[in-house]
């Protein structure tokens, strides 16, 4: 694991004392051409563990990039390296302590205290549910999270000192997006879906269990999210989210105003909210840099929001202590990889399983939603080689890569191959809203597909290529929409809800997930009636499955390691498929191609190999970009379409 380097030296903020309280909680992979159908990529989460870090002491005055190694810096050290991932720091008032949530000792994640400057460690929940969001009560007695999802969701408090959890209430079957508390220690904040769909921040009184909404997002919005009201509770400091991936920090001004501020203007992904003890300023996490960092902003004044110097690295998540001045955030530690599984067993038999899953193409920068030619030549992936998420392509054993879009900043992802292997569809948030558009690895410009002011995203082919698949929420909700990839009008196709979607081999049926549902759908085409086949792919897991032939393979967490799980077709049989090395993103499978291939020989198994991209330094290696070149960092010795060290 990475560590930090110590930052000196270390300044205490003085404690925020004398603010008013009221009774109103407001107030306040080299091989061969193999068939189609024997092999998959996938996106692991392997070795993604989070280390929190304290952050002891807030600067009090402006802090410029250019300032960062001149003037005086904070401590940052490390307090968490345990196997598994750390997530959810919340700092305790008194910035003594730390609670967070730790799935070292339990798959599903239990919720833990330790002390900042000791090695002391207390379990305070032991349940086989899975727990999120740990939040301290104002007077450090007590701590507010969620255990369970589903129809099992509820509210908890648990003491600091440990002792059995209390339940408050229970919370959407489609969980808690972010929870805090009022200043006065009488209610708790909320984020969860409203009547209308999209989350909005609601009031929850402790004493009556009554919740009350104070946001209303606007109408295709994903909705509001990580409230936390400041210290005087008038003020309350929220992000707005237009899709995963793209939000921006509001504040509402309970006392003089309905309508929230917007006090960013990035479009990028922003997370972890809360305010300094002085009520100052609003520190998050952000990647308007490239990277993930923490920045602070002044409401008060319009000079933007500020970098903050803080240990290297990612910085996730931010919690503040009230009374102290500490810091603590969250850290990963690993890295997405991209790993290989032939979806035949050893014996060539694939109703039996799978093989071993193999590391393809390590790399230490970030890459995921890997696609396969029909072939199973190619592979597409969105990698941030380049220093942002862009689209790459390379040969099946990792060489010759090529970039295939230079955005130069939005998210772009989700590649698609088309049936007969000529085209790319994926999606990209350049314009802020992510749009679908197609791609021709040997053309120079990536074309536009749809438009509009909804969010486009996610797409698949029809078996025919003549149809293009894709999520939108460009009629309120989220629903499975078509297009034909020249841009035409654009037909719904689900009611009831839909994000991703696959078509079967025989163009008869559509398969699908929803982004706020657990479970797999089909749909009869091209009008028919949903049916659910299974609730057993998680929810937020909408991406982890596959279609292969007549059998649909998800990613199933309900053992004590990761698994994916054979869903057979149409007897609804449902077998083990293979163990996993760790939790997937969205897997990947070549698309079938326009003419048979014969799998009557038996594939060699895709593995890792040594390197075959030279440094940039060498002319017969050098990546080819489509676009102008742009100033970037091309990797040195890097491996595949990544960029392993």
């Amino acid at each position: 694991k990475s560590g930090y380097r110590l930052l000196t030296p270390v300044e205490e903020l003085a404690s925020s004392a004398g603010h008013s309280r009221s009774s109103d909680p407001l107030s306040r992979p080299s091989q061969p051409s193999i068939p189609w159908r024997r092999w998959a990529a996938l996106g692991f989460a392997t070795a993604l563990v989070g280390v929190l870090a304290v952050w002891l002491g807030l600067p009090a005055g402006p802090v410029r990039p250019s300032e960062a190694d001149d003037g005086v810096q904070p401590l940052a050290v490390p307090v968490t390296s345990y196997p598994g991932e750390e997530f959810s720091p919340a700092l305790s008032p008194d910035g003594n302590k730390v609670a967070f949530i730790w799935n070292g000792e339990d798959p599903a994640g239990d919720l833990y205290l330790r002390m900042v400057e000791a090695e002391s460690l207390l379990r305070l929940t032991r349940t086989p549910q899975p727990e999120r969001l740990p939040a301290w009560s104002p007077d450090g007695r007590s701590i507010a999270f969620q255990r369970g999802q589903g129809d099992d969701c509820s509210l908890y408090t648990v003491s600091a000192l440990g002792g059995p959890a209390r339940r408050l209430t229970g919370c959407s079957p489609k969980g808690l997006w972010s929870l805090s508390w009022t200043p006065d220690g009488r209610g708790l904040l909320l984020s969860e879906p409203s009547d209308k769909g999209a989350l909005a921040i609601f009031l929850l009184d402790l004493q009556s269990l009554e919740r009350r909404q104070l946001t209303r997002p606007p109408k295709g919005r994903q909705g509001d999210l990580e409230a936390v009201l400041s210290p005087d509770g008038r003020r309350l400091a929220f992000l707005r989210s237009v899709i995963f991936g793209i939000s921006d920090l509001y504040l509402l001004d309970l006392q003089e105003s309905a309508q929230p501020r917007r006090l960013t203007f990035d479009a990028l992904k922003t997370g972890g909210v809360d305010w300094s003890p002085d009520g100052r300023w609003i520190y998050f996490s952000s990647n308007r840099r490239g990277s993930f960092e923490l920045w602070r902003i002044d409401p008060a004044v319009e000079s933007g929001p500020e970098w903050v110097p803080a240990a290297p690295g990612p910085s996730y998540g931010v919690s503040l202590a009230r009374h102290r001045g500490r810091l603590a955030y969250t850290r990963p530690d690993g890295d997405v990889n991209i790993w290989s599984l032939d979806l035949a067993s050893e014996t060539g038999n694939a109703d039996a399983g799978a093989g071993p899953a193999r590391r393809w193409q390590p790399s230490t920068r970030w890459e995921s939603h890997p696609s396969l030619s029909p072939d199973g030549r190619r592979v597409a992936v969105a990698s941030t080689r380049s220093g942002t998420p862009e689209l790459w392509v390379c040969d099946a054993d990792g060489s010759g890569p090529r970039m295939l879009t230079d955005f130069g900043g939005p998210y772009t992802g989700h590649p698609a191959w088309s049936p007969d292997g000529r085209r790319i569809a994926f999606d990209s948030r350049s314009g802020g809203s992510s749009k679908i558009w197609v791609a021709e690895p040997e053309t120079v410009r990536p074309i536009q597909v749809t438009a509009g002011d909804s969010s486009d995203m996610l797409p698949s082919w029809s078996r025919d290529g003549q149809t293009i698949y894709f999520a939108s929420n460009r009629g309120g909700d989220w629903q499975i929409w078509a297009v034909q990839p020249a841009g035409a009008t654009v037909r719904q196709i689900t009611r009831h809800g839909g994000f991703r979607a696959l078509e079967s081999a025989d163009g008869d049926e559509l398969y699908f997930s929803k982004h706020d549902s657990p479970g797999i759908w089909s749909l009869p085409l091209p009008q028919g009636t949903p049916r659910l086949l299974t609730d057993r792919l998680p929810l937020r897991h909408w991406g982890s499955w596959l279609l292969q032939g007549d059998a649909l393979i998800f990613y199933d967490p309900q053992e004590s390691r990761p698994k994916l799980t054979r869903l057979q077709l149409p007897s609804g049989r449902e077998t083990h498929f293979t163990w996993l090395p760790g939790p997937p993103t969205t897997p990947a499978w070549p698309s079938p191609p326009t003419k048979p291939v014969s799998s009557s020989a038996k594939p060699t198994a895709p593995r890792a190999t040594s390197s075959s991209w030279k440094t940039p330094s060498d002319p017969k290696n050098k990546p080819t970009r489509h676009h102008p070149a742009r100033a970037s960092a091309l990797g040195s010795g890097g491996r595949g379409c990544g960029d392993a060290q």
